[in-house]
């Protein structure tokens, strides 16, 4: 039976006892990832700060702020509690779970721990966003994470330090014994009763990343890592069921094996998305940790969570809203963040760029098309003897992409290169791959690219098929072309320099007039709320807004004939019966990048590419553009309608 006012810390050494010592690589080893020491770390036992270098290993601590959670902290007082007793000297400004967190590293015979609200050092802007940029790695590197899922920062750990726990679901049964009824908590962010803790946009990088968590929830203790969960009420109990349904790690499978996901990705950004966060502007800083934490299976790592290699495919990101389901209502789409105008401490990278998810609150981010063009994978081929998988989306750059720190400057970072021609580099002419993780092998079944019937899809665009390519890491599987350079050892590495939340290039434009007709497009994959047309009543493309409350501003669409709403052709002359606009109530599009999307010709037996151009709709303020919402238009109707020539800047 359950101590009904403390803990029993046996418990909680027996279980990381058994995790380090007996459980999979996944929990003991990390040998994938470049140990990080903090720059600060609490010593329990001298109850004061020390050098991170110290400590073989140390704790983290993960937790709600709340609306309080401690003194501001000058340099003078940080100088002071690096000395012996010097958080006891200035205990008032050590919370209650943060003092009841010290007691247990203690109990669990650990001696150093991490807590962000005393390890990041004031008025040292360039530790801070070092730290910051390092907080993933840091709770990955942590031998264990204490989260504490109940109350805030005010709360305490009950049952741990001077304040005892109360249990109230003992109750009293015959002959002097007493019955425990289970109360098990919540560990998903999906799960609607799950804690609050689960809601705040900063817990969200420090549980996943976390390989071994002692989690204080519902007044008991639990574990859970990388293999198992066990809770203080059943001490001896693997809880398999909820292990499988608790996704602290699978989450993310592939890009922990340094994949580059795009899908997981998604997952990721989705979830954490639609967190609360205290300081909308913190959305970025909130989850820099993790992309840094996971840079290694992104080529050129991340831009405001967008990724730096397939950034010119990253800017068409969108939302799904639901559209593709059955009946039901649709998801609320997204609001733009706008700056709280806090005063004090202002973390780097606290911007809130239009052209980002960042800037927008809101679920279901998609980014997934990105993995489309990824997938050079070929399919059933095991001896390679099989055929290969149809393609998906190819995204050609048409433009230079810079990033600068302000709308007007002449110091801009070269940050993505327009290729010479477009497509993919046919897999017998790939001269320059890493030979230590690819292998290069001869296919002997040479597929013509354009073949295609219900055995024999088409090869990927700008593919021979001439040569596949097996990588280290992933035996018996075969891909097209050898995937971008990335690390086979995942390194702690803190980027050189910040964000830029200005991006810019020279492009096109083009102004169409729009009319409500919300619809799910399966020619480009899209959920749309608007149609584009010109002065011909001829549809041009669509337009997804940020939100259904936007397509009130449109007139509905007056449709010629009995055209069904995902038909619709486009450039057939009067199809769109409304008037067309004047100039001022025309949106202004910028062309981003020009997409292909591939379909089946029944007819000719062949994969056909309809072209088009990935478009922002944008407005400008002072110099400066900002997306209002994102489209497709046709690549022939683009250049039919002689676009201008623009310096884009976007903000």
């Amino acid at each position: 039976m359950l101590d009904p006012e403390w803990v029993d810390f046996s418990v909680a050494k027996e279980w990381l006892r058994r995790c380090t010592t007996q459980h999979c690589p996944r929990c003991r080893s990390t040998a994938d990832l470049t140990y990080v020491s903090p720059a600060w770390l609490i010593d329990t036992k001298d109850d004061c700060l020390v050098p991170g270098e110290t400590a073989a290993h140390f704790v983290a601590l993960s937790y709600r702020w709340g609306p309080s959670t401690h003194q501001d902290m000058d340099s003078v007082m940080f100088e002071q509690i690096t000395l012996p007793s010097g958080l006891v000297k200035y205990a008032g400004h050590i919370t209650p779970t943060v003092r009841d967190a010290m007691q247990v590293v203690r109990a669990i015979g650990e001696r150093y721990l991490w807590v962000d609200a005393i390890c990041l050092a004031p008025d040292d802007k360039a530790k801070l966003v070092e730290q910051l940029q390092l907080m993933g790695s840091i709770y990955a590197s942590a031998r264990l994470t204490i989260v504490a899922l109940d109350g805030d920062a005010m709360t305490g750990l009950k049952g741990t330090g001077a304040v005892p726990r109360s249990l109230e679901n003992v109750f009293d049964w015959k002959d002097g014994t007493k019955i425990l009824a289970r109360h098990l908590p919540s560990l998903s962010g999906l799960d609607a009763h799950a804690s609050e803790y689960f809601r705040r946009g900063w817990t969200f990088q420090e549980y996943i990343l976390s390989r071994r968590k002692l989690i204080f929830a519902n007044q008991q203790v639990h574990w859970q890592c990388c293999c198992s969960l066990y809770h203080e009420d059943c001490p001896q109990h693997h809880d398999t069921y909820r292990a499988h349904y608790t996704r602290s790690h699978n989450i993310m499978y592939n890009i922990e094996a340094r994949w580059p996901d795009f899908e997981e990705l998604s997952n990721l950004i989705t979830e954490y998305n639609a967190r609360d966060l205290l300081f909308p502007e913190d959305a970025s800083p909130g989850i820099t940790g993790l992309f840094t934490y996971i840079e290694s299976a992104f080529e050129g790592g991340f831009l405001f969570g967008l990724p730096r290699a397939k950034f010119d495919a990253a800017l068409m990101w969108s939302c799904y809203f639901g559209r593709d389901g059955p009946s039901g209502p649709l998801l609320s789409g997204l609001r733009r963040r706008k700056p709280s105008g806090r005063t004090g401490r202002i973390l780097p990278n606290a911007a809130l760029p239009s052209w980002s998810w960042v800037g927008w609150r809101g679920s279901r981010i998609r980014i997934e098309l990105l993995q489309d063009e990824d997938q050079f994978l070929i399919t059933d081929i095991s001896n390679l003897n099989g055929y290969p998988a149809a393609r998906g989306v190819i995204t050609i750059p048409i433009t230079q992409w810079f990033s600068h720190s302000s709308p007007v400057t002449d110091k801009k970072d070269i940050f993505t290169s327009c290729p010479v021609g477009s497509g993919a580099t046919p897999s017998d002419q790939v001269s320059s791959f890493d030979a230590a993780v690819w292998k290069r092998i001869k296919y002997a079944g040479v597929v013509k690219r354009e073949r295609w019937d219900r055995k024999m899809h088409s090869l990927p665009w700008g593919c021979s098929g001439e040569y596949v390519y097996e990588h280290v890491n992933f035996p018996g599987k075969f891909y097209w072309q050898p995937l971008p350079r990335y690390s086979t050892v995942r390194e702690a590495k803190s980027p050189s320099h910040l964000g830029n939340q200005y991006i810019s290039s020279q492009t096109e434009r083009l102004w169409l007039a729009a009319v409500a007709l919300p619809v799910l497009r399966f020619d480009i994959e899209f959920e749309v709320h608007l149609s584009l047309y010109d002065k011909l009543g001829r549809v041009c493309g669509w337009l997804q807004l940020p939100n259904e409350g936007e397509i009130s501003h449109f007139p509905k669409a007056e449709i010629s004939g009995e055209w069904d709403s995902n038909l619709i052709p486009i450039a057939e002359e009067g199809i769109i019966e409304n008037p067309f606009l004047a100039d001022d109530k025309l949106l202004e599009l910028v062309a981003i990048c020009l997409r292909k999307f591939p379909y089946a010709d029944r007819v000719s037996r062949k994969v056909v590419y309809n072209d088009f151009y990935g478009v922002l709709w944008i407005k400008w303020v002072n110099g400066v553009a900002f997306r209002h919402g994102c489209g497709y238009v046709a690549k022939a109707m683009w250049e039919e309608h002689k676009p201008q020539t623009v310096d884009l800047v976007l903000g």
